[in-house]
């Protein structure tokens, strides 16, 4: 440590400026800076793959009595999702969007019967042929409500 303050005191017309170091050659600078950047990618990635399986594996340990249950889920648009889940066998309607959780909505009983009636009648269901379109008497098509006619 003398000897980095030794240089403090010698006059000025003594100073040598330090030696520039050898010009980097391009292509090294430019190997550097891709295998530095491909390394530091890789660090990221693995990150994000050990926080999505420690992500699993906590919420499947949460969930070791069963008693949550993802029946499905719907995106709604680019932001925004809609799950069904059930909480101890009771249907839940959770809505999600970029900012977090938006709503929780418990369904009744009463829904889900309705829904899977709903399906039944799907099921069997055959479209009728349509109707031909038949014109009452004396009604213009062309009239609108107000009583004026459109051509």
């Amino acid at each position: 440590m003398t000897t980095l303050f030794a240089e403090i005191g010698k006059p000025l017309a003594e100073y040598t400026p330090p030696q520039p170091s050898l010009a980097l050659d391009p292509v090294q600078v430019l190997l550097r800076l891709v295998a530095l950047t491909l390394v530091t990618l890789l660090i990221c990635g693995g990150v994000i793959w050990w926080a999505r399986r420690a992500g699993r594996v906590r919420a499947a340990a949460g969930n070791a009595a069963g008693r949550l249950k993802l029946d499905g889920q719907i995106p709604l648009d680019g932001r925004s999702t809609l799950h069904v889940i059930r909480v101890d066998g009771h249907p839940v309607v959770v809505t999600t969007d970029a900012t977090g959780l938006r709503s929780i909505v418990t369904l009744a009983e009463r829904f889900e019967a309705a829904l899977e009636e709903v399906d039944e009648r799907a099921a069997g269901f055959t479209p009728a042929d349509p109707e031909p379109e038949t014109q009452t008497a004396g009604v213009n098509p062309a009239a609108r409500p107000d009583g004026a006619v459109t051509s």
